[in-house]
């Protein structure tokens, strides 16, 4: 891990910085380094004059995040978490982790995506980041589906996992959702990203809506990243991206939290 000085959305210099305090659980389960339960690891929080991008100053290297990745969600991330988290987290995880939860964020990104493409006419998508493929669209069962993800599952209905354009080729779609605000460089993951798009190919991008008063105290869990449409809009178009429409989308009364979406179609 390294402690940065600039804005890895924009790459922009013009930046302030106020003290912030990291869980020990992110640190611990990255390095693999067991860290007291009780004290924060202090950082800084970092807030882009430039495009408004707020994040931690704490970044990791790819086999860093790999590690903290693995299992997620699943039974032997949750005992950890709760290890430092307390046990009130289970129920927590369990709740993100279940069926109504994602059957109320695939809905959403269905309707989003239907309303600026003509889905009958996509003959392949790949969900990147997107464990196993479960939040591509129903109405999507038409086409190739392909998932990306730092580790292979058995994964259901036809989607087939790949690691490379190779296995794929570019594809009409890219879906990637509640991924950027886990990664150290979200730059690099958009150069990734585009490996597996040609010109025209549509993508799909959500992050939540975490944005608070950029003030001292900070503490940040388990994402790293915070975005809004400002940055968003401006990441994408420097990679190249245009008829941007950027929408907040204000999950069921039954979950907490908000999330922003932006479509778009690589020129």
């Amino acid at each position: 891990k390294r402690q940065i000085d600039y804005c890895v959305c924009c790459s922009s210099k013009n930046v302030e910085m106020f003290p912030a305090i990291i869980v020990p659980f992110l640190v611990a389960r990255m390095t693999g380094q067991s860290l007291p339960v009780e004290v924060g690891v202090p950082g800084n929080y970092i807030h882009c004059l430039d495009c408004d991008f707020a994040s931690t100053d704490l970044r990791f290297e790819r086999d860093e995040e790999i590690r903290y990745y693995q299992n997620y969600m699943k039974e032997e991330y949750i005992s950890h978490r709760c290890g430092y988290d307390g046990l009130g987290m289970r129920g927590l995880l369990e709740i993100y982790s279940g069926p109504e939860y994602k059957e109320i964020r695939v809905s959403e990104a269905t309707k989003i995506i239907s309303e600026v493409l003509d889905c009958s006419m996509i003959k392949s998508v790949l969900d990147y980041g997107g464990d196993t493929g479960e939040m591509i669209p129903k109405n999507l069962d038409h086409a190739a589906r392909y998932v990306t993800d730092v580790q292979l599952r058995e994964l259901p209905n036809g989607v087939r996992a790949v690691q490379d354009p190779s296995e794929c080729g570019t594809v009409d779609l890219v879906i990637c959702g509640h991924t950027l605000e886990h990664v150290s460089y979200p730059r690099l993951v958009l150069e990734d990203m585009k490996r597996y798009m040609k010109s025209g190919t549509w993508l799909y991008l959500e992050v939540p809506n975490e944005r608070t008063a950029h003030v001292a105290g900070m503490v940040f869990h388990e994402h790293i990243n915070r975005f809004n449409l400002e940055s968003l809009n401006r990441l994408l178009t420097e990679y190249g991206f245009v008829d941007l429409k950027g929408t907040h989308i204000a999950y069921s009364k039954w979950f907490a939290g908000n999330a922003y979406a932006v479509t778009g179609r690589l020129a």
